[in-house]
């Protein structure tokens, strides 16, 4: 009796029919998200479950543009429910949903992830690459096991343009797990905003991920017999040293050059002890051109000339640890990379604050093309954050966050 039940409850979601069981309000019905749509079936399921609506008139308004605040609400509202209930009103309509988001790490590594930027980001389109950010940090915050370096690598090479993906991690991430797709050219298009459609989608697939529950049923889906999985070696708990940037990598995990006493921090001091041994092998002045190539662990896509020895530099440093994305000039650190649109990569070597004009430090870099030959430069990175939402500069880095 229970399976029919269930099955009138799926139909019942195909055709519109009726509400699940889970709906938070009645079946809304969109004059403009017809049942022969691609995306009737995930806009249905979530109205029905209360995580988006409409915009007026019986409207959904599927090709719009959804923002920031919008995505971080529609998120409270799927996986935070309790908290997005209980939250307080703040000075805007978005206050309480962005507090949710912060609250559990949504928006680290995103145009959010400064709280003084709420105010001017909160309403602007948010573009797909920041929402795959966004979900893989509500990944990360539900302890949802993450698919391996070499699964997500494997991802990559189904993104037509992953050249041009900047939250590299959580983009392939996610289509490993099966929460993106690309479009019908293979292509993900980072910079492209996402829309309403492609929320409800979202949604729904990372609903399903992680509860388990992919119909909107109030029945606990039967999960299949999975073998244990062996134990890892424990790593031993060893407390932050003095310097240490970032969080602790899995040292059973990742081979991390830099590491020294492979305790699972990674200092300044250690980055820049293999930097000192890089400028040894490759003093100002090495043969360095366009004919060099470079492709590692951290770097899938590869790159030539001065890139190729920045991801050299870089691999040299961090092993296989996971490339991230900077949304802060003003977190930078030696070893991180840059590259600009020019295009022309570097690596810091050095950060030097100046007393008289702080927010315009002096940054060290080792270059390996001026003119064909490695060499290195200096300069200021006071409107660098300009830069990075101009788009015209991004800055790379591989310290580890917690529990990679």
């Amino acid at each position: 009796m229970r399976k029919i039940i269930n099955i009138v409850l799926i139909l019942a979601l195909l055709t519109g029919l009726c509400v699940p069981a889970l709906a938070a309000t009645p079946t809304p019905v969109f004059t403009d998200v017809s049942s022969d749509k691609w995306y009737y079936t995930w806009v249905t399921k979530a109205a029905q479950q209360g995580w988006v609506s409409g915009v007026g008139d019986g409207r959904f308004d599927p090709e719009g543009s959804v923002t920031f605040a919008q995505f971080a609400l529609m998120l409270d509202r799927a996986l935070y429910p309790d908290d997005i209930d209980s939250q307080p009103a703040g000075a805007q309509w978005w206050t309480a949903a962005c507090e949710v988001a912060a609250k559990h790490g949504l928006f680290p590594i995103t145009d959010m992830a400064i709280r003084d930027n709420w105010n001017a980001v909160a309403n602007t389109p948010i573009e797909r690459e920041q929402m795959a950010q966004m979900m893989y940090n509500a990944l990360v915050d539900k302890g949802i096991k993450l698919p391996s370096y070499e699964e997500y690598s494997a991802a990559a090479k189904r993104i037509a343009d992953i050249a041009d993906v900047d939250n590299y991690v959580a983009v392939t991430t996610c289509y490993t797990i099966g929460l993106l797709n690309g479009n019908d050219n293979g292509n993900f298009a980072p910079r492209a905003p996402m829309t309403r459609a492609q929320a409800a989608v979202v949604l729904c697939n990372i609903y399903g991920y992680v509860t388990g529950d992919v119909t909107g049923s109030t029945t606990t889906p039967n999960e299949p017999d999975v073998p244990d999985e062996p134990e890892k070696p424990t790593q031993p708990d060893v407390p932050r040293p003095a310097g240490a940037v970032g969080g602790r990598y899995d040292t059973n995990k990742y081979t991390v050059p830099a590491d020294a006493n492979k305790d699972g921090w990674l200092t300044e001091d250690e980055v820049a002890a293999v930097i000192a041994q890089i400028m040894e092998e490759y003093p100002e002045g090495t043969p360095w051109g366009e004919d060099k190539f470079y492709r590692g662990t951290g770097w899938p896509n590869g790159g030539y000339a001065c890139a190729a020895f920045a991801q050299m530099a870089s691999d040299r440093i961090f092993g296989d640890l996971p490339t991230r994305v900077l949304r802060d000039a003003y977190s930078i650190r030696i070893g991180d990379v840059t590259k600009s649109t020019t295009p022309h990569w570097n690596i810091v070597r050095a950060i030097e604050e100046l007393p008289a004009a702080p927010e315009y430090g002096a940054l060290y870099t080792l270059d390996g093309n001026v003119g064909g030959k490695v060499g290195t430069g200096m300069g200021s990175f006071g409107n660098w954050n300009d830069g990075i939402k101009d788009r015209w500069l991004t800055i790379y880095t591989r310290y580890p966050v917690d529990n990679f």
